[in-house]
C-alpha cells in the first residue's frame, strides 16, 4: 500500500479496500468521528484498521504531538492486544497529526464498531475518565 496525504489532509493511495470490499477507483471510504479533543477519521485496508487523528483542543500547554502521543501509548497496545510491528503511530508533523496501523483489527465481527469503541476509549483518557 503506497499511502500519501492529500491537500486536505487525508490518507490516500491507489488501493483501498472496507471490510466489504475494494472501493471504487482508489477513493477511500473514510469514517468521520470527532469528540471533544481530536477529530478522526479511519477505514479499513485489507483486514488493517488506518486511524488518522487530529487535534481539536489544546492539551494544556502541551503538543498535539505529546499529549496524543501519550494517550495512544496508554490506550493503543492495550486495546488492540499488539505492539510493533502489528500496532504502528506515527506523527506527522505537516499536519500537525497522528496516523495509526493496527494489522488485522478490520478482521472481526464488525470491524466499524471496534473502531469507534477505541476512539471513545482514547477520547475518555483524554478526557480523564481512564480507559
Amino acid at each position: 500500500m503506497s499511502d500519501t496525504i492529500d491537500r486536505a489532509g487525508r490518507l490516500s493511495s491507489d488501493h483501498w479496500t472496507t471490510n466489504a470490499g475494494v472501493v471504487a477507483r482508489g477513493v477511500p471510504s473514510l469514517e468521520e468521528w470527532a469528540s471533544e479533543h481530536f477529530r478522526a477519521e479511519y477505514l479499513f485496508d485489507d483486514g488493517d484498521l488506518i486511524v488518522h487523528l487530529f487535534p481539536e483542543a489544546s492539551g494544556s500547554g502541551e503538543s498535539f504531538q505529546e499529549w496524543m502521543g501519550r494517550a495512544l501509548e496508554q490506550t493503543a497496545p492495550d486495546y488492540f492486544r499488539m505492539v510493533r510491528p502489528q500496532l504502528e503511530a506515527e506523527y506527522i508533523k505537516a499536519l500537525d497529526s497522528y496516523w495509526l496501523c493496527a494489522k488485522g483489527a478490520g478482521n472481526s465481527a464488525d470491524p466499524a464498531a471496534r473502531a469507534r469503541r477505541f476512539l471513545e476509549r482514547l477520547e475518555a483518557r483524554l478526557s480523564g475518565g481512564g480507559a
